[in-house]
């Protein structure tokens, strides 16, 4: 909580702003004097997200679905005819939809919801058509509260995307140096799951990013080849790892920990390069890696030709790493 607590916290800028939104939803609902005022605060509490994309069309999807759910209720009530049990059956079958449909598209389950809430309040004795109205109202006011607070104070996944992109690859640097003779088992594992980790929370964001308007193209088109890149890095790494682990006696060792240990360090450069945007020389693994065949050569073992072809694949995959993030940064950075 402590790390998180400054406004370069996508975190800490979101919970500012969706306090303020909804401290500034309960004044208006009370000023107005709202009937269901509570329909207000709430709405603005589900639509506002972490990122634009997700506000926007959690705000759009509300609204639409709620004119839906209305009109659909309305024209329902007309059809069933005036009596408890009509209107007990038709709210099982708008609960139903609505949980059958909260999970496929979020639009036609507020739809569903709609009606059902409003089917509901009539049991009370509130008219349906003072209802339809009154959440109609309370929900367009509260999305557009949360797609405004969201303008004025936005947080764009474009200045996120290289920092997760970079925590990815700092990762994966950390699973190549327990790959070592010196990593233990516990480490191998936990730098795998923090690796996959990584590689979710990069995937994530280059998703927000695709649907963020004004994203720079070069910055979309570029993050989604280093993340292609870095998973076959990755890949490498862990078919690395079954043939350590299988092996019973490792040719070269020595060379071959050196080897991995300067991969490691590259990956590691190449991740700060990510994040602060500054230029990298070109990997100098090819040499060391043509060292470590010169090793394994002389060795017959039956891992010999899996440890030279692994080795030769991680050397390619540093240098196409380097490439994309050498390109990226020429086309996205100023002059």
């Amino acid at each position: 909580m402590r790390a998180n607590l400054t406004l370069h916290s996508a975190a800490f800028r979101h919970a500012l702003r969706c306090a303020v939104c909804l401290v500034l939803a309960q004044w208006l609902e009370r000023t107005l004097g709202l009937p269901r005022g509570y329909w207000l605060p709430m709405t603005a509490a589900i639509v506002l997200r972490p990122d634009f994309a997700a506000t926007f069309s959690f705000g759009l999807l509300r609204i639409v679905g709620t004119v839906l759910g209305l009109v659909l209720t309305s024209l329902l009530l007309m059809a069933v005819p005036d009596a408890v049990w009509a209107h007990v059956l038709l709210l099982g079958i708008l609960v139903f939809a609505f949980r059958y449909l909260a999970t496929a598209h979020y639009g036609l389950a507020v739809a569903a919801l709609t009606g059902a809430v409003v089917i509901l309040l009539s049991f009370e004795g509130s008219s349906p058509d003072a209802a339809v109205l009154d959440r109609l109202l309370n929900t367009a006011l509260g999305c557009g509260l949360a797609l405004t607070a969201y303008l004025v104070w936005p947080t764009w996944e474009r200045g996120r995307t290289r920092a997760a992109l970079a925590d990815m690859l700092r990762t994966y640097a950390d699973y190549l140096e327990a790959l070592t003779e010196h990593g233990t088992r516990r480490q191998r594992d936990d730098t795998r799951a923090a690796a996959r980790l990584a590689r979710s929370n990069a995937q994530a964001s280059l998703e927000r990013l695709r649907a963020e308007p004004g994203a720079p193209p070069a910055l979309r088109q570029g993050g989604e080849s280093l993340f292609a890149n870095g998973n076959r890095l990755v890949r490498t790494a862990m078919t690395l790892e079954a043939v350590l682990h299988d092996g019973e006696t490792l040719p070269a060792r020595d060379v071959l920990d050196d080897y991995l240990t300067h991969v490691a360090a590259t990956v590691r450069t190449l991740s700060e390069a990510c994040d602060t945007q500054r230029d990298v020389p070109p990997p100098d693994l090819r040499a060391r890696q043509q060292a470590l065949t010169a090793r394994l050569a002389v060795h017959t073992g039956a891992m010999t030709p899996s440890l030279i072809a692994l080795s030769d694949r991680l050397a390619d995959n540093v240098d196409t790493l380097h490439h994309v993030l050498d390109r990226d940064m020429r086309s996205t950075t100023p002059d």
